[in-house]
């Protein structure tokens, strides 16, 4: 059964979750793919990704991230998006991978820490320990 998301974030999440397949088949899996929404600033959403491909924070990430949002979302929602890569190796991921291991599925989380910062809602999409198949990205 398909999860159902009610609210402003429906079209948005199911672009991304769209997004996250695609970029999976076509780069590799990720680690974490999700998008959250800080308890600091609750107007800006935040696409948070994690994959062995995403050296990091270095400029060519973020553009190539940005662009292929373009493929996906309108102007108009991508401007209420933040991008935030994190590494594969970031001790954050360790609780989130305990509690929880699927890919391009779905998972709606409310009041939670979640990479150092309290976390308003966060709409996971994929959740996984690095493997070889996630490298390949036949997981």
């Amino acid at each position: 059964m398909e999860p159902v998301i009610i609210g402003p974030m429906n079209r948005v999440v199911k672009k991304l979750r769209e997004m996250e397949r695609d970029l999976s088949e076509g780069k590799g899996g990720f680690v974490f793919f999700g998008l959250t929404l800080p308890e600091e600033d609750a107007r800006i959403w935040r696409l948070v990704m994690a994959a062995p491909w995403i050296s990091g924070h270095q400029p060519e990430d973020i553009g190539f991230i940005t662009k292929e949002m373009k493929n996906y979302l309108t102007p108009k929602e991508r401007n209420n998006l933040s991008i935030r890569l994190i590494g594969c190796d970031d001790p954050g991921l360790e609780p989130i991978h305990e509690a929880l291991e699927m890919r391009h599925g779905l998972v709606e989380v409310f009041d939670v820490d979640l990479f150092h910062e309290t976390i308003r809602r966060a709409y996971i999409i994929t959740a996984q320990r690095l493997t070889s198949a996630v490298l390949q990205g036949r997981e």
